[in-house]
């Protein structure tokens, strides 16, 4: 007998949900997850809790028939107790409110596998990703957290997973009065055995998954600021990954614009950012500068407003179209588009105008190649235009 990842899922919960609680709180798991749990938010806390467990015994992966440790026992070693060191962290009295333990470096993920064949016995499984055994893949260490990575849905066709610090999810997390939260949307495209990831950041003091969707509303209906239509362009497509991720919390007014500011000023220096504009106060800045706002000091909810009337009156600002630019990258895109339109030069004749005018004048050239335009081959003889078409034939 044969069972969906539902029915799987049911089956897995009902082993586990006699247990009380020992890791995840029920409350934290409604919080952050709220209606994208897969399944009612009870059983998927019962869930973790179970996979928690096993993880502090030394088991990476649990199933929802069984569980398995690592191959490499560095592995298992290492992880063995790191779940009861990140809660006894939770409980401790820390220097700041926002601080998560940085002594493990790996994700948990936790997923189901719609399609049969993918792995017909084993549909649900939480495993950990341990990138401290794979120093390529470090995360710097200031960024050293656990993540725990909810694969369950897909955006239109397009994988879609939701991350949050395991730690959040824990007993002894705590909440300040004026919790401001830090998320970022993420798009990975693979390309062979490269890929590309472009950033959008936000911050708010709203629910993130409130925000997080209606920013999936406006994706829905057409908007066109930059991370919005990114999002819609790469919708469908089975090599792109998006990932919505709570980066960090318990952060007051000042301190969320200031970690939006310096996150936003990177990615924006790597050239993947989708914000329209700097992040924090900068931004306010930016904004009253342009006459969009008729002061700096202005709420989330009013940026928000301001950010839209920008991208109104700039429609052509943000990032250009990703698509397109990866095209710009492609010579024979290139030259086709360059070259291919009537009274326009081919390839050829760019090369061989490069060719000849080392050692022949306009007339020649013009008489040898069969041409009639003296303007258009002078400005090609000087560098003026045709620049991007190839320096050689493409084989």
């Amino acid at each position: 007998m044969s069972f969906t990842p539902k029915k799987m899922f049911n089956i897995q919960a009902s082993k586990v949900l006699s247990h009380k609680l020992k890791y995840i709180d029920l409350e934290y798991v409604e919080e952050l997850f709220g209606k994208y749990c897969p399944i009612n938010s009870n059983m998927l806390a019962h869930i973790i809790d179970e996979a928690l467990d096993n993880i502090n015994q030394g088991y990476s992966v649990t199933t929802s028939k069984q569980r398995f440790k690592s191959e490499d026992p560095a592995v298992s070693q290492y992880i063995t107790g790191s779940i009861d060191k990140l809660l006894k962290h939770n409980k401790s009295k820390k220097s700041h409110s926002w601080d998560l333990c940085g002594d493990f470096d790996f994700d948990i993920t936790h997923e189901s596998h719609d399609r049969k064949e993918d792995i017909p016995h084993n549909p649900i499984q939480t495993y950990i990703h341990p990138f401290f055994a794979h120093p390529e893949y470090a995360r710097k260490k200031h960024e050293v957290r656990v993540l725990f990575r909810l694969l369950h849905h897909s955006f239109e066709g397009t994988s879609w997973g939701i991350a949050v610090p395991v730690q959040l999810l824990m007993k002894g997390a705590k909440r300040i009065s004026n919790c401001h939260f830090g998320y970022g949307h993420q798009i990975c495209v693979a390309d062979g055995n490269d890929y590309k990831e472009y950033h959008y950041i936000g911050i708010t003091k709203r629910s993130w998954l409130q925000r997080m969707s209606e920013h999936f509303n406006e994706v829905r209906t057409g908007s066109n600021k930059t991370f919005h239509k990114a999002w819609r362009e790469f919708t469908g497509k089975k090599n792109v990954i998006f990932t919505s991720e709570l980066i960090v919390y318990n952060h007051n007014y000042k301190q969320i614009m200031d970690w939006e500011e310096f996150i936003v000023d990177q990615c924006m220096a790597n050239g993947n950012s989708l914000n329209m504009i700097p992040g924090g106060f900068k931004g306010l800045r930016f904004l009253h500068e342009h006459s969009i706002t008729d002061r700096e000091r202005i709420s989330l909810e009013e940026r928000d407003a301001a950010i839209s009337d920008y991208q109104r009156l700039n429609p052509n600002k943000g990032v250009p179209n990703l698509m397109v630019s990866k095209l710009w990258c492609d010579q024979d895109y290139v030259n086709r588009v360059i070259c291919g339109h009537s009274n326009r030069l081919t390839v050829d004749q760019v090369l061989e105008i490069r060719r000849l005018s080392s050692k022949h004048n306009l007339t020649f050239i013009m008489k040898q190649l069969g041409l009639n335009d003296r303007s258009q081959v002078e400005r090609v003889m000087k560098g003026k235009t045709y620049n991007k078409v190839a320096k050689k034939r493409l084989s």
